[in-house]
């Protein structure tokens, strides 16, 4: 066999084995999670934006990213709309209840307990 049919199997051989890697590091890719907070009633306006400050850092802090995080919400059936929505994508479910359950969460929740009535979920995504 020549140098160059020699190069094209291993050329080919490469190629093979890199893509089936590929394929299986993309099929053990957990699925992104979203948090998602419905807002409720502000019972003191004096502490929304001091939580709003300190939320966004502790989020930023364990990788969240805002999506969205309005109080412009458009009811479209059942019940009438929140509020306001917040939805964090976070890269999958163990880092968001990482989230929640940081010291620094924690910390803040005193605050935000005072302040709303929300209610929040995390929910699994699509994996890719």
């Amino acid at each position: 066999m020549n140098s160059s049919a020699k190069l094209a199997i291993t050329l080919l051989l490469g190629a093979s084995i890199g893509g089936v890697v590929v394929h299986q590091l993309h099929a053990q890719a957990k699925p992104p999670a979203y948090v998602i907070v419905q807002l409720g009633e502000v019972r003191d306006p004096s502490v929304g934006e001091e939580l709003r400050s300190k939320m966004t850092a502790v989020t930023l802090a364990h990788g969240g990213k805002y999506l969205a995080r309005t109080r412009n919400v458009t009811a479209l059936e059942g019940k009438p709309a929140p509020q306001g929505v917040v939805i964090i994508v976070f890269e999958n479910v163990e880092k968001a209840l990482a989230y929640r359950n940081s010291e620094a969460y924690r910390e803040l929740a005193p605050l935000r307990d005072k302040g709303m009535s929300d209610h929040s979920w995390i929910v699994e995504g699509l994996a890719n």
